[in-house]
This record gives C-alpha cells, sequence and structure tokens, in this order.
C-alpha cells in the first residue's frame, strides 16, 4: 500500500482516538480539581452554618431567658396590684418574644397580658394595639373563624368599649357570641361573658331597653346549672370564665345595679348592689379589690337619692380597700375626689 495512504488511514483512524484519549484525561485531572474545590467549599460553608447556627442558637437561649424572666417580673407586679410595674416588665418581654421564630405562640401571649394590664390602667390605645397584634398572630395560626378567637374579640371589644366606640364594640362581642354558640351552644359561659358585655356598652351608650335585655340573659346563663366552661384559650378570659359561679353573678347584679340607677329605680338599685356586694365577698373575700367597683356605684346611687352619709360610708369603705392593697389602682385617685365631695355634703346635710 502507498505510504501516503497508510499514512492518511493512521490519522483517520487512530488520531481522532488518541486526542479524545488526551482530552479525556485532563477532563479528568479538571473533575478531580474541581471536585477537590467543591468539597473545600461545602467544608467551609457546613461549617459557616454551624457557627451560625450556633450563634442563633445561643441568641434564641438568651431570648427565652430575658423572656421568662420579663414575664415573670410582670406577673409578679400584676398580683401585687403594681400595674406600671407589670407593664413595663410585659412590654420587656414583648421585645424578647420578638426574637423568637415566627408564630411562637409566646408573643401572643405576651401581647395579651400587657394589653390587660394597660387596659386596667385605662391607656387603652395601647391596650387595642397589643390585643389586635395578638389577633392577627392567631388569626394567622387559627385561621379567621375558629372559635378560639372569641377570647381576642372580648379583649378588643372591651377597649373600644372605654373607649366610647359602642357600635364596634358590640360588633366584636356578637362575633365573639356567634362562633362560641355555634360550636358549644347557648349554655356556655363565655356565651354569657358576651352578652354581660354587650349590656355594659348598651347601658353605656344609653340604650337602657337593649341593656336590660341583654343582661337578664347573662344573669340567667350565670344563675343556670345547665351552663358549661368550654372555652380556655387565653389568660383574659380564662380569669373571667373560671370565676366561681357567685363572683358571676355579682359581675351582673353590678351593671343590673348601674342599670336601675340610670333610670332611677333606686329602690331596686340598692337591693342588687347588697346583694351583689354579699356574693362578691363570698367569691373573694371582704378584703378583695373586686368589692371597690360595686362599692363605688352603690355609693353613686345613694347620693343620688341623696343620702349622702350613707354614700359616704360606703365610698369610705371602697378606698380603704385601695388603701390597704397599696396598688397603683386607676380608681384611686377618683375615689379620693369623690370621698372629699361626700364628707363635704355629708357635712352639710
Amino acid at each position: 500500500m502507498d505510504r501516503k495512504l497508510r499514512r492518511f488511514q493512521f490519522d483517520r483512524l487512530v488520531t481522532p482516538r488518541y486526542f479524545a484519549l488526551v482530552n479525556q484525561g485532563k477532563d479528568q485531572n479538571r473533575l478531580r480539581r474541581f471536585s477537590k474545590m467543591t468539597r473545600l467549599l461545602g467544608q467551609f460553608a457546613l461549617v459557616a452554618a454551624l457557627l451560625f447556627s450556633r450563634s442563633l442558637n445561643a441568641q434564641d437561649k438568651a431570648a427565652e431567658k430575658d423572656w421568662k424572666k420579663n414575664i415573670e417580673k410582670g406577673d409578679n407586679a400584676w398580683k401585687k396590684g403594681q400595674l406600671n410595674e407589670a407593664s413595663d416588665g410585659y412590654a420587656a418581654a414583648i421585645a424578647d418574644a420578638e426574637k423568637f421564630p415566627a408564630g411562637d405562640p409566646r408573643l401572643a401571649e405576651t401581647l395579651r397580658k400587657h394589653g390587660s394590664v394597660r387596659f386596667q390602667l385605662r391607656e387603652l390605645a395601647d391596650a387595642q394595639d397589643s390585643f389586635r397584634r395578638a389577633l392577627a398572630i392567631d388569626e394567622q395560626k387559627w385561621g379567621t373563624n375558629d372559635v378560639r378567637l372569641a377570647g381576642n374579640f372580648l379583649e378588643i371589644g372591651q377597649a373600644c368599649m372605654y373607649s366610647k366606640r359602642y357600635d364596634e364594640a358590640d360588633l366584636y362581642f356578637a362575633r365573639g357570641q356567634s362562633l362560641v354558640e355555634k360550636k358549644y351552644g347557648h349554655f356556655d359561659r363565655t356565651v354569657g361573658l358576651c352578652l354581660q358585655d354587650r349590656g355594659q356598652a348598651a347601658l353605656m351608650d344609653k340604650r337602657l331597653a337593649d341593656a336590660e335585655k341583654y343582661l337578664k340573659d347573662a344573669l340567667e346563663l350565670a344563675e343556670s346549672p345547665r351552663v358549661k366552661v368550654n372555652l380556655q384559650v387565653n389568660e383574659f378570659i380564662e380569669r373571667r370564665v373560671q370565676e366561681p359561679s357567685q363572683g358571676q353573678i355579682a359581675s351582673v347584679l353590678n351593671d343590673f345595679g348601674m342599670l336601675y340607677a340610670k333610670t332611677q329605680r333606686y329602690t331596686e338599685a340598692e337591693d342588687t348592689f347588697k346583694r351583689c356586694l354579699k356574693l362578691e365577698a363570698a367569691a373573694h373575700g371582704m378584703g378583695s379589690l373586686s368589692l371597690c367597683t360595686p362599692l363605688y356605684n352603690y355609693s353613686d346611687t345613694l347620693a343620688a337619692e341623696h343620702k349622702y352619709v350613707e354614700a359616704k360610708k360606703q365610698m369610705e369603705r371602697c378606698y380603704t380597700l385601695l388603701k390597704e392593697a397599696q396598688s397603683d389602682h386607676p380608681m384611686m385617685a377618683q375615689v379620693q375626689r369623690r370621698l372629699e365631695q361626700l364628707k363635704t355634703l355629708a357635712h352639710d346635710q
């Protein structure tokens, strides 16, 4: 065979294979170098991730430790009636809880505690803000029609009511009542709370016929042996739901006494307040701060009848309870002013 032809065939048959093998070797070397680099980068990323995770865990643990400390501070102050200190503790706990992972239930819990204390201090804008933030968290977790939201609606409704937004308050109370009735039926203690709150809002809004209807239904439930306790979703509503039956009845009677006084049915009002105070003392003791509100309202009723001496006596009882508790209760300043007025009126009488 011609030498040129053989050379042509060799180049055609052998050379491509040779270069393929050479290129394959180069690719393998590149692949080995790339694999080694990838392993190094992966190891570096893993170490970085572990260090970052440890840093986050340390931050989470620190936040949790601070949260527990501040929640305990708030709880202890609240039990002692030191509402401003309780508010400060809960505000600090909110800042701690905001560092927790999204959806952590402790943030909503802390917001409700803070809202409840701000509500007692009558810092209603702050209370509503905390209650609404808690509601948004719970709605995201449970949905917008879950029965467990009834507590949130009562919280916000109360804050609206004392802000004199009575129609808005009634909407929240009615929504809570509807959710509970659909789930548990009418004979549920939370339904009674919703009806009582609707009665209070109507009374404050001077819709006296509506107030009497709602309060009558609330009193019927408070006194009924058929009523059950089904709903305990947060501390705000739990305290009210777990109230002894005598305390529940007393609470509604206080509202009824105010209704009778507003409609100048003074004899009925006096009898109602006396029964209310008796039941309240039986439920919580003679030294309980829960006696202060009915004592104040009873005193005002007596003053409206120009019975200033007896009115002064009831207001003095209210003042003594607040003073002995050594609390920064928001009623204290109001009670002091009213007591001074009654002393003057009683002296002139």
